[in-house]
Formats: structure tokens, sequence, C-alpha cells
């Protein structure tokens, strides 16, 4: 099943309106993931009898799953509102800006991917729920 999955390059200077997560809460998410592998790994090297025999294994997706809530769950609400406080303070509109938002603009619109008649956004309006059921269309 495709994707349907169009990438497009992020303007230079751009980068905390366009993934407001790599300037906030990605490394930080990284950061508690990495400590939990670091932990396991750590808890079988341990095991290890004296001639080494014991082999590490991977962690299970259960668990992966688990490591991933729980590092989502520490984030505090102010590192991810942080993340999107450069999207909604004011920015000076100058000619510069407004060119590189028409382009972005342009190419979302060539791409179908932007809504010219937007309307009311629904909370239930997941673009994830929209996706699968247009595709299992």
């Amino acid at each position: 099943m495709p994707l349907n999955v169009h990438l497009l390059k992020v303007p230079g200077g751009h980068t905390s309106v366009c993934q407001p997560a790599d300037i906030s809460w990605n490394r930080p998410l990284k950061q508690r993931l990495r400590r939990q592998w670091i932990k396991r790994l750590s808890t079988q090297l341990s095991r290890v009898d004296g001639d080494g025999t014991q082999r590490a294994t991977a962690p299970t997706r259960e668990e992966v799953v688990r490591w991933v809530v729980e590092a989502w769950d520490d984030l505090s609400t102010t590192t991810i509102s942080n993340g999107f406080s450069g999207i909604l303070r004011e920015s000076p509109n100058d000619e510069d800006t407004e060119a590189t938002f028409n382009v972005i603009a342009d190419k979302l619109a060539q791409l179908h991917l932007l809504d010219e008649d937007v309307g009311e956004v629904e909370s239930e309006d997941d673009i994830v729920d929209r996706v699968l059921r247009e595709a299992s269309v």
C-alpha cells in the first residue's frame, strides 16, 4: 500500500516553524530512550557468566513501546509548548518570508496537499485516521 508521502525541503531559518519537534522535544525524548537502552544493556551484562556464554538479546516490541510511552510521559508540557513558541510568536512579515511561504504553498498545492477550503477543523479530524480511511476505500 503506497503511503503517498512527499518530502519537502525546509527553507533555511524556518526549522522552528516547520519542525517544532526537532527544536524542542526530540533531543530529551531520545536521551530518555537511550537511558532505558543503556540500563537494559547494563542489566544483561551483569548477568553474563564468567565464561561469557550468555548472549545479549534485543528488547521486545512491547518493551520498546513501554520505553517510548514512559519517555513521552516524562516530557513536561512546557517542553512540548516551547517547541511551538517559534510558530506562535508574531514574526516580521517581510517580503522574503512572504515569498518563502508562497513557494511552500505553491508546492503543496501542486502536490494536492493544500486544502483550499479548510473549513472548520474538528478535533476528530486526525490526519492519520483520514489517510487510513482513504487508503481503505
